[in-house]
């Protein structure tokens, strides 16, 4: 995690010193709707491995750098807050010690992209290309509820590192003006390392790791700089 950490920086630097090249920096924002896929059940060790999706949004923005024609570069920072309905044990930290069955774990993360971007057919004002690349997730903090939206009453902070997902994407961008562009991807994370949660037990288990991939739309506009 820590060398992804150091080349996200690096990236941003690497950008900001070639930004003096022509038509080749990008900056862009995004809202994001997504459906996280997780299992229904974190609580029992031998419970069928049945899933389900839960749905939320999110907010990035992106540097992105155009080497060539068709090979691209692009980093940044979001926040998405996921929700995750699969149930465990959610030990209250507090002085009573109380156990509840957290069956709605809200996680507040933000996420470090770092891709690389292939143009694979332009038409006119319009290019279509795939992206490859790793999301580095920070969790700010942590919300648990005993289901039909009824919260325990506290959010607790995190501030810790809570894994890395390697995420394949397809999109598109459309030039609406001199330096104006709309632009749309489809991301899945293919793989997602998720840090166990201290709060939160299985059978058996002092904590368990709300295990999750996610699927994304991205939709959004670019500037050319």
């Amino acid at each position: 995690m820590n060398k992804i950490l150091h080349l996200l920086p690096l990236m941003l630097l690497c950008l900001t010193a070639r930004s003096q090249e022509k038509d080749q920096l990008y900056i862009g924002i995004q809202v994001i709707p997504e459906a996280v896929f997780h299992q229904k059940d974190y609580l029992l060790r031998n419970a069928p491995k049945e899933s389900t999706a839960s749905f939320g949004v999110g907010i990035s923005t992106t540097v992105q750098y155009q080497f060539t024609s068709r090979f691209f570069a692009e980093t940044g920072v979001g926040f998405i807050s996921r929700k995750i309905k699969g149930q465990a044990a959610f030990n209250h930290p507090g002085p009573t010690a109380e156990m509840i069955i957290s069956k709605e774990n809200i996680y507040r993360t933000l996420f470090f992209p770092l891709n690389a971007g292939y143009i694979f057919w332009q038409k006119n004002n319009t290019a279509v290309h795939v992206t490859a690349g790793i999301n580095a997730n920070f969790l700010l903090s942590s919300k648990y509820a005993t289901g039909s939206g009824n919260n325990y009453p506290d959010t607790y902070k995190k501030n810790e590192w809570q894994g890395s997902a390697l995420v394949l994407g397809l999109g598109a961008s459309h030039q609406a003006g001199s330096n104006l562009y709309f632009t749309g991807r489809i991301s899945y994370s293919i793989s997602n390392t998720v840090a166990k949660d201290e709060w939160l037990s299985g059978q058996g288990e002092n904590t368990v790791a709300l295990s999750h991939r996610f699927l994304n739309v991205q939709a959004g506009v670019k500037f050319r700089l």
